[in-house]
C-alpha cells in the first residue's frame, strides 16, 4: 500500500519525463486476442467464416467453364 501511494505521488506531482516512463512501465500489454470477449470472438469468426464461403461461392460461379 505505502509503494502505491508512493508510486501515485511520483506521477501526480513528478517530472512530466518521470511520469511518461512510470506509466510505461506500468503498462501491462496483452495480445489483442486476449482482449476479445467471448461474443466478439464468436462474432469474428462467424465474420471470416462468411466471408471464405463467399469469396469460395463467388470463385465457383465466375471461374466455372
Amino acid at each position: 500500500m505505502v509503494n502505491n501511494v508512493y508510486k501515485f505521488r511520483r506521477v501526480k506531482w513528478g517530472n512530466p519525463h518521470e511520469k511518461l516512463k512510470v506509466l510505461a512501465e506500468d503498462i501491462r500489454r496483452k495480445v489483442w486476442l486476449d482482449r476479445l470477449s467471448h461474443g466478439q470472438f464468436g462474432a469474428l469468426v462467424a465474420a471470416a467464416a462468411l466471408f471464405a464461403f463467399a469469396l469460395a461461392t463467388t470463385a465457383a460461379v465466375y471461374l466455372a467453364p
